[in-house]
């Protein structure tokens, strides 16, 4: 009987631990989508297209915001079948 009870509250536990992984993820995820949502709203405010007039600072910016654009179309979920 002694096992039996050892075995429940290892299960239990694990349950636990499963369930908390679980909520972090779903939590991660939401953090996810506003970081993305986020980002989209930088990249708005730089234009797709390099202008033929920037400073190199400014250049570094529209880089970045070309890089993160990457990101985010690698970020979105794929179209279901």
């Amino acid at each position: 009987m002694l096992a039996t009870k050892a075995y429940q509250d290892r299960l239990a536990e694990m349950l636990e631990v499963a369930s908390a992984a679980i909520i972090e993820r779903d939590r991660l995820k939401a953090i996810n989508a506003e970081l993305l949502t986020a980002l989209e709203a930088l990249c708005d405010l730089m234009p797709q297209t390099r202008p033929g007039n920037m400073q190199s600072d400014e250049y570094h910016i529209w880089l970045q915001a070309d890089k993160a654009r990457t990101v985010i179309a690698k970020a979105q979920p794929e179209p279901s079948k």
